[in-house]
């Protein structure tokens, strides 16, 4: 999975899910990164808005078990109702 990830430009250290079958359609699923910030910085210049106008916002740590939760366990926890 992680050669899929360097072919779609993620950096080393992201993160996929812990299950390659998860893992490799996130992959499949998402914008290359690089794609991403090309288009994003021409979307940008086309408003004549610059990156250092915009607010920085730095994210919490957060609980790193979540990352292991399953469907119906991030299902409970996020108090979402089951597709039965």
């Amino acid at each position: 999975m992680r050669e899929a990830a360097r072919l779609h430009t993620y950096p080393d250290w992201f993160q996929f899910h812990n299950t390659i079958w998860h893992g490799f359609r996130e992959i499949g699923n998402s914008v290359v990164p690089l794609l991403a910030k090309v288009l994003g910085e021409q979307v940008m210049a086309a408003l004549n808005c610059s990156v250092e106008d915009l607010p920085v916002y730095e994210l919490e740590p957060q609980d790193r078990t979540l990352l292991h939760y399953n469907l119906p366990q991030a299902s409970r926890y996020l108090c979402a109702k089951s597709h039965s």
